[in-house]
């Protein structure tokens, strides 16, 4: 998404002391669990190293959410949540997954039982149990209009 010109053509759509905010939980320099990085790896494997999405590739935004705000006619603020705990199964990894733009069962053909099957092998070599906990530190960014 163009997030300079969605904040541009929507600004005249908001009411004073209205805004816009963005969820996000995204940590460039997160340390990853071990089953983070293996499910990264099966990820990799079977959508490969470019990340489509829609009829474009996917590349993880370089300029911070908060920074794109603060160039816009809003006002910005941030809001950081405590830390939490996220417990996941393979069943939501995958749903999880599914629901992404670069995810999309449609990238997979006729292999999704396939790939299916090879993710819950990798996790489960890891954990066994099929519980799988990620710390999530989640902060909300407005761009308030004045």
């Amino acid at each position: 998404m163009d997030r300079p010109k969605v904040l541009e053509q929507v600004y005249d759509i908001v009411p004073e002391g209205g805004g816009v905010a963005i969820i996000d939980n995204y940590e460039p320099n997160k340390q990853l669990t071990p089953w983070e990085e293996q499910l990264n790896d099966v990820i990799t494997r079977w959508y490969g190293t470019e990340r489509r999405a829609g009829k474009t590739t996917y590349h993880h935004p370089t300029v911070d959410h908060e920074e794109v705000i603060a160039q816009s006619k809003f006002d910005v603020e941030v809001h950081s949540l405590p830390p939490f705990d996220v417990t996941w199964t393979i069943e939501s990894i995958l749903g999880n997954l599914y629901s992404t733009s670069y995810g999309s069962k449609r990238f997979l053909g006729d292999h999704i039982a396939a790939f299916e099957h090879d993710l819950s092998n990798a996790l489960l070599a890891i954990q066994p149990d099929g519980v799988f906990q990620e710390e999530w530190n989640v902060t909300v960014k407005l761009g308030i209009k004045r």
